[in-house]
């Protein structure tokens, strides 16, 4: 529990009240590096994005120093979509220059893994997310408006004996997959990856249609498992459904503290508990709440980055 201590030492000075049920290594800094994307998902709220952009790699190295002394060691790589940025691999490096004990993951579609992956590992990059909301290529392109998928797995199968340290497939649930949850867990469980369920975010209109609530979600789980059990993982109570070898887990929702009070909370589904840092170089400790919004980039040019980036950490944990 170093982090947690770091940030009890560093962040927690004036005795702000911690998140109830939140384990406090699970605080990252989340980096949205660009908002262009070669994907198109419907439901995609953009990290809260509207500019286009690219963040600007001194920004991004004076957020990993700042962080890093605060005791925040883990970093994840969103958009748009990150593998569109030319200076990836260079964007890592970096970071591992800082602080070579800085975990970096990154949020991917997954279009162009086989092209890029060797080169981001020998940079440094630790670990991937890659949404997979779908094993059907129909379905596929139905969900992210391109018609990717074999590209997208034949990189799965490269990247997999790439070094990475951990793989991990997203599925984000709406009705238009509910009924592929187990085929894409299948597909995790033979490749060796491990399988996370999303919610949706009501981004837009036809998002908030395709929802599928908790409930039912795990209505239906149980209506085609043989059995499920309650579980313990990552400090989080989870019901695991068990179908033959196949196992889908699911979270209790990770709401805690000022999160059960806020006015976003049925829009949000979220349960993110980390500080994006945006491509304009703002710190977001909220998806929704533009309120809690600080100037990160304004900040370094003022030099008093670190003083700015431990209250919007104080933001994200009060």
């Amino acid at each position: 529990m170093e982090i947690a201590k770091a940030i009890t030492k560093h962040v927690l000075e004036d005795k702000v009240q911690k998140l109830e049920g939140v384990d406090l290594d699970s605080i990252y800094l989340r980096v949205i590096l660009n908002s262009l994307c070669n994907a198109k998902c419907y439901f995609c709220h953009e990290e809260g994005q509207s500019v286009i952009s690219d963040l600007p790699a001194e920004i991004l190295r004076q957020a990993a120093i700042d962080s890093s002394e605060l005791g925040i060691k883990r970093i994840k790589y969103t958009g748009g979509e990150p593998l569109l940025r030319k200076d990836l691999a260079d964007l890592t490096a970096m970071i591992k220059s800082v602080d070579p004990e800085i975990e970096i993951s990154m949020t991917t579609n997954g279009i162009g893994i086989e092209r890029k992956i060797d080169q981001l590992v020998d940079a440094g990059l630790d670990r991937i997310n890659v949404s997979l909301h779908s094993v059907d290529r129909e379905n596929y392109k139905r969900i992210f408006r391109v018609d990717a998928l074999d590209k997208v797995l034949r990189g799965l199968d490269y990247a997999k004996d790439s070094g990475l340290k951990a793989i991990k497939i997203n599925a984000t649930v709406s009705r238009y997959n509910l009924h592929e949850i187990f085929e894409i867990a299948k597909y995790s469980q033979q490749m060796g990856f491990e399988f996370r369920i999303h919610y949706l975010l009501p981004s837009n209109e036809e998002a908030a249609q395709t929802i599928v609530p908790r409930s039912e979600l795990n209505r239906y789980l149980k209506d085609h498992s043989d059995r499920l059990e309650t579980i313990e993982r990552h400090g989080k109570e989870t019901t695991r459904y068990h179908q033959g070898e196949l196992t889908v887990d699911v979270k209790k929702g990770n709401f805690a503290g000022k999160c059960k009070r806020c006015d976003y909370l049925s829009r949000c589904n979220e349960g993110i508990y980390a500080l994006r840092l945006t491509p304009e170089g703002k710190l977001r400790p909220c998806l929704y709440l533009d309120s809690l919004e600080m100037n990160f980039a304004n900040a370094i040019k003022e030099g008093n980055s670190k003083e700015v980036m431990k209250e919007a950490y104080r933001r994200v944990i009060k």
